[in-house]
């Protein structure tokens, strides 16, 4: 299926449409097309400009570019000078060969121009494509969530450790641990009223250091 921006170069390449051309304030060109803009009163898709320019890569090295902005849709798309791409060549073929009026204005007259005109987009579209989503404006979007302000903080959150859980089973181990065996002779049973009574206390005092240290492993 053929894309908005090759479906655009197409019907222009058939209409043939005059284009109304201011060059860049630098000057300059590549391929016989010199940079500047390139503007179309009127075509199947509406008001049309075209933007041929040099853009800088990540490590400082030159390239060319073509953009388009289609009023009537809204549509904005640009294409770089790089090897195999076909779409750039054939939007350079079609400026190279149309018929081009100089418009005798200034270079920054023709760039506000540019930076407005898809400011108020006619609600009818003659162009019956969706533009599709660059890797740029993807990379925008989510950049634009990440930098928004979370509703949490990470320090709303108490990190959890396993820490407390093996102090509450080292404790029980150590409480019950030290209960003394007792030896199966025979004991008179005066003398075991007088025992049992007697670890009474040494058990509840056993408990409550237990669940001391209980609450104090558990915060509360």
């Amino acid at each position: 299926m053929m894309d908005a921006f090759s479906k655009i170069i197409e019907k222009l390449n058939i209409a043939k449409p005059e284009l109304y051309f201011t060059p860049d304030e630098n000057g300059g060109g590549d391929r016989h097309v010199r940079y500047g803009f390139y503007e179309i009163k009127n075509s199947c898709f509406g008001p049309v400009m075209f933007r041929f320019y040099e853009d800088r890569l990540v490590d400082g090295s030159p390239i060319s570019v073509v953009a388009v902005r289609v009023k009537n849709s809204n549509f904005e798309h640009r294409e770089y000078d790089m090897v195999h791409n076909e779409k750039f060549y054939a939007t350079l073929n079609f400026l190279q060969k149309a018929n081009k009026t100089d418009t005798k204005i200034i270079s920054k007259v023709a760039s506000n121009n540019w930076n407005k005109f898809l400011s108020k987009p006619n609600p009818n579209s003659k162009l019956d494509v969706r533009p599709g989503i660059t890797a740029l404006q993807s990379f925008e979007a989510f950049m634009t969530v990440v930098d928004r302000h979370r509703p949490y903080e990470p320090s709303d959150f108490v990190p959890e450790s396993f820490i407390p859980d093996l102090v509450i089973a080292l404790l029980v181990t150590a409480n019950f641990a030290g209960a003394p065996v007792w030896l199966k002779n025979a004991v008179p049973q005066n003398k075991k009223v007088a025992t049992v009574a007697n670890q009474q206390p040494r058990t509840q005092a056993n408990c409550i250091n237990y669940f001391t240290a209980l609450q104090k492993v558990r915060g509360c």
